[in-house]
């Protein structure tokens, strides 16, 4: 369970750094579009990604709590399918996010859900 836990605590701080990645992103402002770029914090902060991270890795910090982050990493991946589906057809633009995205799509199918 310990492997659990530390598994789910890194893929909430990933999406902790990831959240601030794109919202810290305006120092590279030649490399994206700012609509494009605009709209990917929307669906970020839509979608609550920093406060989901937050919460695993809160959950998680302490003891594994198994149904709860299953949960909680479930969403995550929910929103991650469709950030990266945006980010993938403003591939142009938005490709310097394309890294990050494959990375939290990596810690996610490493999960084993009993659902």
């Amino acid at each position: 369970m310990k492997f659990e836990q530390e598994r789910a605590t890194l893929f909430g701080e990933n999406l902790i750094h990831f959240a601030q990645y794109v919202r810290n992103s305006e120092n590279i402002n030649n490399l994206s579009d700012h609509h494009k770029l605009f709209r990917l914090k929307n669906i970020i902060e839509e979608y609550r990604i920093q406060l989901l991270g937050e919460e695993i890795v809160r959950l998680n910090q302490f003891n594994w709590q198994k149904e709860q982050s299953e949960l909680l990493i479930f969403r995550a991946c929910k929103a991650l399918e469709n950030i990266a589906e945006y980010v993938e057809n403003n591939l142009d633009d938005l490709f310097i996010y394309s890294a990050r995205i494959h990375i939290l799509k990596h810690f996610y199918e490493s999960f084993h859900f009993t659902n």
